[in-house]
C-alpha cells in the first residue's frame, strides 16, 4: 500500500477548505436575496380608544350606552382633530354619570363635564335666579299618570271644595301656567327610577316646581282648600289660559246657577236659621245660551290659530 505524501495531504486539506468556503459564500447571497425580496412588514401605529357623544346632549342627562360611540385613533389623527389634554377612555367610568354641561356630538368625555359619580343636579343648581322652588302634593294620576318628569312644563290646576255655609259651589280654575318641574319626589332627573316608582303606585307625589313670588303666595293661599292637578304642556306653546275667574259644573253645562236662600228666624231670646233648600235662579233665555256656545266656540277658534302661528314660527 503506497503512503500520501504530505503535499497530497495539504492540497486535500486546502481544497476542503475552499469548498467549505464557497458553500458559505452561495448560502450567503441566498439569504440576501430572500431578505432583499421580501422585508419585512412596518410596526402597526399605535391606536387610542376614545369614547365620543353621538349626539347633542343636553345638561343633566344620565348618560346611557346609547349616547356614546368609540372611535378609534392614532396620535396624529388624535392632533389632526383638535383632541388633546384629558379625555375619559373607559365607558364603564362614562355610562349612568350626569352632565354638568352641555356636550355638543362628537366631543370626548372629559371628567370636569360630569357630576360625581352617583350624585347629580340639586334644586339650587336648576333654580333661576329671581324664581321660587315650591313642593306642593298631587295625586299620582293628576300628575300627568307619571308623564310629568323632571324638566317638564305644565299648567297647576286648582279645584276648590264646595263650601255649603257660604254657598260656594265646587270650582276650577286654572292657577299657574307654564312653570317648570325641577323634582318628582326625591329625583332631580327623568330617570327610569321614577317609572319603577310610578309603577309601584303611590296616592301623592310631591312636585316641586318653579313659580315666581307672587305664584308661591297664591299656592299657599289655596293649600288645604281643594286639590291641586298638573297639565303637560309643550315648552313652546305660548297659549295663554284664562285665568280670570273658576269654573263651575253649572258654566260648562251652560245650565242656571242655583242658589240657596236661607232665613234667620228669632223666637224670644233663640234664633233658628231655615234653609229653604237650592232654588233655580231666573231661567236663561235661549238666545243667551247661544251666545254663550257661541262665544266659547270663538274661543277655540283663537286658541287653534294661535297654535298654527306658532307653528309656522
Amino acid at each position: 500500500m503506497s503512503k500520501i505524501s504530505p503535499g497530497t495531504l495539504l492540497l486535500g486539506i486546502i481544497a476542503v477548505m475552499f469548498g467549505l468556503l464557497g458553500a458559505y459564500v452561495v448560502r450567503q447571497n441566498m439569504l440576501d436575496e430572500t431578505v432583499a425580496a421580501d422585508p419585512a412588514p412596518p410596526a402597526e401605529p399605535v391606536k387610542f380608544t376614545i369614547p365620543m357623544a353621538n349626539t347633542d346632549l343636553p345638561a343633566g342627562r344620565e348618560i346611557t350606552f346609547g349616547d356614546l360611540s368609540v372611535v378609534s385613533m392614532t396620535q396624529e389623527q388624535m392632533v389632526a382633530a383638535g383632541i388633546s389634554g384629558q379625555y375619559m377612555a373607559d365607558t364603564k367610568q362614562i355610562i349612568g354619570r350626569v352632565l354638568r354641561d352641555d356636550l355638543a356630538s362628537g366631543s370626548r368625555f372629559m371628567p370636569a363635564l360630569m357630576y360625581a359619580e352617583g350624585d347629580g343636579p340639586s334644586i339650587m343648581d336648576k333654580l333661576e335666579p329671581g324664581m321660587r322652588a315650591v313642593t306642593v302634593a298631587v295625586a299620582m294620576d293628576a300628575a300627568v299618570e307619571g308623564f310629568a318628569v323632571p324638566g317638564s312644563y305644565v299648567d297647576v290646576i286648582f279645584r276648590s271644595d264646595e263650601d255649603t255655609e257660604e254657598n260656594l259651589p265646587q270650582s276650577t280654575v286654572a292657577l299657574i301656567e307654564g312653570v317648570k318641574i325641577l323634582a318628582l319626589n326625591s329625583h332631580t332627573l327623568a330617570t327610569k327610577q321614577i317609572n319603577e316608582d310610578n309603577r309601584r303606585g303611590s296616592e301623592d307625589s310631591k312636585v316641586t316646581i318653579q313659580v315666581t313670588p307672587d305664584e308661591a303666595i297664591a299656592l299657599q293661599v289655596v293649600e288645604g282648600r281643594g286639590s291641586l292637578s298638573l297639565t303637560l304642556r309643550h315648552p313652546g306653546d305660548g297659549l295663554s289660559l284664562d285665568t280670570s275667574r273658576p269654573v263651575t259644573l253649572d258654566d260648562v253645562l251652560n245650565r242656571p246657577r242655583l242658589k240657596s236662600h236661607k232665613m234667620q228666624v228669632f223666637r224670644g231670646g233663640s234664633m233658628t236659621e231655615v234653609d229653604f233648600g237650592k232654588i233655580k235662579q231666573a231661567p236663561v233665555e235661549p238666545e243667551n245660551i247661544v251666545q254663550v256656545n257661541a262665544d266659547k266656540q270663538a274661543k277655540v277658534e283663537r286658541r287653534d290659530n294661535a297654535v298654527s302661528t306658532a307653528d309656522v314660527k
